[in-house]
């Protein structure tokens, strides 16, 4: 597993306040700190889901085999521990990395790809998997994605989507019309 470098590296917005470098933050060791207040098994199924700690999720049907449940319990499960954790967002340390985010999104105008993200951030996949999940578990953070139109991302606000969309489909109509005078 790649190691972080954890330099006093520091952020500046555009009005010069200084944030906290993504460095700074051990996402896989919040979320484990996050998951260990639940129970044992919904803490693995929430790790085996997310690819915590490893290089990438399992499915729900894989898991809820292990388990011997169903898929729809397993995402249940998920989806209760979820709500649970984002319930406690007033924890400092997810509040602490929730804010990273948040400050990185709005760097990139309030969007911004996962595979752009995971970048900025130059963290080993299981690592960035523990930042997908704190996004899921943020209020405050949506993912999003199209099929065909608009790869996963991070938003801040649903306006930003609805602009995304109207871009897109302004340049589809430039290059259908262009196709045709070609």
């Amino acid at each position: 597993m790649k190691t972080m470098d954890n330099s006093n590296v520091s952020i500046k917005s555009e009005n010069n306040k200084v944030h906290e470098s993504p460095e700074k933050v051990d996402f896989l060791a919040l979320v484990g700190n996050l998951i260990s207040n639940l129970p044992t098994r919904t803490g693995d199924i929430l790790k085996k889901r997310y690819g915590i700690g490893f290089e990438e999720g399992e499915t729900l049907e894989k898991i809820g085999q292990e388990y011997k449940i169903t898929r729809e319990r397993v995402r249940q499960i998920i989806s209760d521990a979820v709500r649970n954790i984002s319930n406690r967002s007033d924890d400092a340390s997810f509040a602490r990395a929730e804010k990273i985010l948040i400050f990185t999104i709005e760097s990139s105008n309030g969007i911004i790809k996962e595979k752009d993200l995971a970048k900025k951030f130059n963290l080993a996949d299981s690592q960035f998997n523990a930042v997908k999940f704190l996004a899921d578990c943020s209020k405050r953070i949506q993912v999003f994605a199209e099929k065909g139109a608009i790869e996963q991302c991070l938003v801040l606000d649903e306006s930003i989507i609805g602009e995304v969309k109207k871009v897109i489909s302004e340049a589809e109509k430039i290059l259908d019309r262009d196709k045709k005078v070609m």
